[in-house]
């Protein structure tokens, strides 16, 4: 039984750390966007932003489903 408790903290831990790191990169996509729509002069630097969170949501899908 601890065994199991403690695969179960384990998988909690993990699931709140992948969902966090989700968020913010989630926040920095929408950020990215909403900052290079407002102030085109701001449009590489979002664009870099974008460019970088999306293949890090990747990242973190693969991740989740790979190791539930």
């Amino acid at each position: 039984m601890a065994a199991c408790d403690q695969d179960l903290s384990t998988m909690r831990r993990r699931t709140r750390w992948i969902r966090t790191i989700g968020l913010a990169d989630g926040a920095l996509i929408l950020v990215g966007g909403a900052l290079g729509f407002a102030v085109p002069a701001l449009r590489p630097i979002a664009n870099w932003v974008m460019g970088v969170s999306i293949p890090v949501s990747g990242l973190i899908a693969y991740y989740a489903i790979m190791t539930s």
